[in-house]
C-alpha cells in the first residue's frame, strides 16, 4: 500500500489508484493512436471520390511533385483494399489511381 498525503492527512491508497494518476508510456501510446486514427477517419470521409485528380489527391492543383507523390503514397496505405476493410475501399484506391495516373500525363 501507498500513502498518499493530501492537507495534511495520510490516506491510503491501493497500487492501481496510484498508477492511474501517473500517464505510463502505453496509455500515452494508446491516446496517440486513438487521435491518429480519428484524424485518419475524418481525412477519409472528407475526400471527394469524384473530381480533379488534386481533389481526389487531397493537394491544390500546383502542387509540387514530391508533394503529390507522398500523397499518393499515403492515401494508398491508407485506403488499399488488403489494409482498409471498408466496403468503398476498392472503389476509392481506383479513383486515387485513376486521379495520379491523371497527373502523371499531366507532366508529359
Amino acid at each position: 500500500m501507498y500513502e498518499l498525503r493530501k492537507g495534511g492527512r495520510s490516506k491510503k491508497a491501493n497500487y492501481s489508484t496510484v498508477v492511474m494518476r501517473v500517464p505510463s508510456p502505453i496509455k500515452l501510446e494508446v491516446a496517440k493512436l486513438v487521435e491518429k486514427f480519428h484524424q485518419d477517419n475524418e481525412f477519409y470521409l472528407s475526400l471527394p471520390i469524384d473530381g480533379q485528380w488534386w481533389e481526389v489527391l487531397g493537394v491544390s492543383k500546383d502542387a509540387e511533385c514530391d508533394l503529390v507523390k507522398a500523397a499518393y503514397k499515403k492515401l494508398v496505405k491508407l485506403y488499399h483494399p488488403d489494409i482498409n476493410p471498408k466496403r468503398d475501399a476498392r472503389a476509392r484506391m481506383a479513383a486515387i489511381n485513376n486521379a495520379y495516373r491523371a497527373y502523371r500525363e499531366q507532366l508529359k
